[in-house]
């Protein structure tokens, strides 16, 4: 995989991670509990700046009910929508979505 193609997919991870903490209403502190990593490495995941392993991966996804192939799945199809829906790779900061600016400043997957 690409270095670029990389980033894109630790950035589909942390907002699928993210999505599913939400949509359980499940804070940092639980679902790290429940999951066993520490609470940084939950930010470093949900910001996209690194991947979980695969070993730990099924540990991400149990406390959702969740086995660690199917989290993967939901991240690869989450990729696949970012992939399709940003030509050239531009991505607009959550902060500047929807907004009717034209003048708003965009960032490039892995860097601004």
């Amino acid at each position: 995989m690409r270095s670029s193609d990389k980033d894109k997919f630790s950035l589909a991870m942390g907002e699928v991670l993210y999505n599913l903490r939400d949509r359980a209403n499940m804070a940092n502190m639980t679902y790290t509990a429940k999951a066993g990593i520490g609470e940084n490495t939950l930010c470093n995941w949900e910001s996209g700046r690194c991947l979980p392993r695969v070993e730990v991966l099924i540990q991400a996804a149990a406390p959702f009910g969740l086995k660690g192939w199917e989290l993967y799945k939901l991240v690869e199809e989450e990729y696949a929508r970012k992939k399709a829906r940003t030509p050239n790779g531009v991505r607009f900061n959550k902060a500047n979505q929807g907004k009717e600016n034209g003048n708003r400043r965009h960032r490039r997957e892995g860097g601004i």
